[in-house]
C-alpha cells in the first residue's frame, strides 16, 4: 500500500491511497535435452523425446518447439510441437518420429528451436543442437539397446528338432529289431 498526501493551490489537503504491485521475476532459465530415444542405428526409424525444463523463477507461456530439417534424417511426425505452459521448476516433453538415413557418423545433430513468452509476454527464443548418438548393430546389441534378430535361436531350435527326429527314428528302428 502507498499513501500520497498533497495540497492544491488553495491549500486544500488531499490523501490518496493505492496498492502498488511489483512483478518479481527474471529471465527464464531453461534446459533442453534428449530424454529418450528409440533410434540407435543409422538406417532405422524411431522416436526421440525432447525434455524442456524450466529452471527459472518465471513461468514459461505459449511454448512451441521446432525441429529443423536435415539431410541426415527425415521427420515422420510434425516438425512443430506446441507444448503450452511450463511452470517454474517443472518440465514438459515433445516427441518427434525420425528416420535416420544410412550414415557412418557416430552421431546426428538435431537443431531444435524453443520459442516462449515469460509472465510479462516478453518473447524468448532458444536454439540448441541436440546430439543423438548412433551405434553399429553389434554395439547396440551389446549395450542392450536393440534385440538380436533371432537367427541363432532359430538355428538352435532347428538343430534340436532334427536331433530329436533322428533319435526317434533310431529308437523306433531299434524297437523293431527287438
Amino acid at each position: 500500500p502507498i499513501i500520497i498526501k498533497y495540497s492544491d493551490s488553495v491549500n486544500k489537503d488531499y490523501n490518496r491511497s493505492n496498492i502498488i504491485a511489483v512483478i518479481v521475476g527474471g529471465d527464464p532459465d531453461i534446459s533442453v535435452g534428449i530424454d529418450s530415444a528409440t533410434v540407435y542405428i543409422s538406417g532405422s526409424a524411431g522416436e526421440v523425446t525432447v525434455k524442456i525444463v524450466n529452471k527459472g523463477l518465471p513461468d514459461m507461456k505459449f511454448v512451441n518447439v521446432y525441429l529443423a530439417k536435415s539431410d541426415k534424417y527425415r521427420i515422420a511426425s510434425p516438425a512443430e510441437v506446441y507444448i503450452g505452459n511450463i511452470d517454474s521448476d517443472d518440465y514438459e516433453t515433445a516427441d518427434f518420429k525420425l528416420y535416420v538415413g544410412g550414415t557412418s557418423d557416430k552421431k546426428v545433430m538435431l537443431p531444435l528451436t524453443v520459442e516462449y513468452k515469460d509472465a510479462n509476454n516478453k518473447d524468448y527464443t532458444k536454439i540448441v543442437d541436440l546430439e543423438l548418438p548412433l551405434y553399429s548393430s553389434s554395439e547396440a546389441k551389446k549395450l542392450g539397446l536393440v534385440k538380436g534378430n533371432g537367427k541363432f535361436s532359430w538355428l538352435f531350435v532347428l538343430i534340436l528338432a532334427l536331433g530329436g527326429y533322428f533319435a526317434y527314428r533310431r529308437w523306433k528302428k531299434h524297437k523293431k529289431h527287438n
